[in-house]
C-alpha cells in the first residue's frame, strides 16, 4: 500500500464502505477506518467528519450509512483532479509521494 495517507484513506474507506452495504462491517474495519482518518493532513476535514458519521451511524443502518459514505468518497475523490500534485493531495507536505515505487532507484527514480 502507499505511504501517502490520502491514498491509504480512500482504500480502507472504500473497503469499510462496501463492508457495510454489505452488513460484513466488523469492529475492526471501523477501528482501521478511524485510525486512517486521524492520520489526515488537516485539510481533509471533511473526511473525518464523513467518517465521524459513519460511525455513529453504521450499526444501526449499515446498508444506508455504507452508501453515504462512498458517495462521499465519489465527491471527495473528485476534488483531487489528475492534474493535481502529490504535495497538494499530501496537504502541502514537501517531497511528498502518492505511491512507494516514485521514490525507488530500480524504476528510474533517483
Amino acid at each position: 500500500m502507499s505511504n501517502n495517507p490520502v491514498i491509504r484513506f480512500g482504500l480502507t474507506a472504500y473497503v469499510v464502505a462496501n463492508q457495510a452495504r454489505l452488513r460484513q462491517l466488523s469492529r475492526q474495519g471501523q477501528l482501521d477506518l478511524a485510525m486512517r482518518a486521524l492520520e489526515l493532513p488537516e485539510i481533509h476535514q471533511k473526511a473525518r467528519l464523513a467518517v465521524r458519521h459513519f460511525l455513529l451511524h453504521a450499526e444501526a443502518r449499515p446498508e444506508a450509512t455504507g452508501d453515504r459514505l462512498r458517495n462521499f468518497l465519489d465527491f471527495w475523490l473528485d476534488e483531487f483532479t489528475p492534474s493535481a500534485t502529490a504535495k497538494e493531495i499530501a496537504g502541502g507536505k514537501d517531497n511528498a509521494t502518492l505511491f512507494d515505487w516514485e521514490t525507488r532507484k530500480d524504476t528510474g527514480h533517483d
